[in-house]
């Protein structure tokens, strides 16, 4: 609440309505940034408290009270869902239920209104605040990325690119890719185990009436097989 002006005559209903008004829809919780405290990734609630803090009649601010056990709404559908990690002190965007949404968050389902109306403890999460930092890898399409920008993935118009620092890993039921370091790694091995046979076979038969194996070593140049870029037909 706020202490009356003294410079407005409350006297006039005008004035009085509207005061009366303004203290009612402070009251009232309709949308406000937060701060995430804690998150579990398995039940999608979090622990969140109001990142504006409340002003009090003596001109004074005070931090909010936390709220728990708040739904994290993520983009989804259909069976699907974009899910990122929520680390404590990420900024969220915190909306507040016009009715009360308890029996709601045990269900997820259609339920009879309860007796709140915009309460602080009737609240949803959504986290976005992060993309704030990013330039964006294109600007001209869909982006899933990292803060740092080194990591990403875009969809444009006739094109799908995946940008990485480490490494890309497809599983699934299909013909199975091999990677390049690995394949050249088992490749110098079969040679070297080859080598060693050679050079024992023509230390056995060394000055002996056997044939004897080729004197130079056999090598594996697959250079010319790594590629940097893979475009699927």
């Amino acid at each position: 609440m706020t202490n009356l002006n003294p410079e407005t005559d409350y006297s006039d209903p005008t004035n009085c309505f509207k005061f009366f008004f303004e203290q009612m829809i402070k009251g009232l919780f309709v949308c406000v940034p937060g701060i995430i405290e804690t998150y579990d990734p398995l039940t999608k609630r979090a622990k969140v408290h109001p990142a504006i803090n409340l002003k009090k009649t003596d001109g004074t601010t005070v931090q909010q009270s936390s709220i728990a056990n708040v739904p994290v709404v993520w983009p989804g559908g259909g069976g699907f869902s974009l899910l990122s990690p929520l680390p404590s002190g990420t900024p969220v965007k915190i909306s507040f239920s016009q009715r009360g949404i308890t029996q709601f968050k045990e269900t997820f389902d259609e339920v009879d209104p309860d007796g709140n109306l915009f309460a602080k403890e009737d609240c949803f999460i959504e986290a976005g605040f992060g993309a704030l930092s990013i330039t964006p890898a294109t600007e001209d399409g869909i982006v899933l990325q990292s803060e740092d920008g080194v990591n990403y993935l875009y969809v444009e118009d006739g094109l799908i690119k995946i940008q990485t620092s480490g490494d890309v890993e497809i599983q699934g039921n299909a013909d199975s890719a091999i990677a390049y370091t690995d394949m050249k790694s088992a490749f110098d091995t079969l040679v070297a185990e080859v080598n060693a046979i050679v050079t024992a076979y023509n230390s056995h038969n060394h000055g002996g009436a056997g044939p004897s194996a080729p004197a130079t070593p056999a090598v594996a140049d697959m250079s010319g097989a790594e590629v940097a870029t893979v475009k699927l037909p």
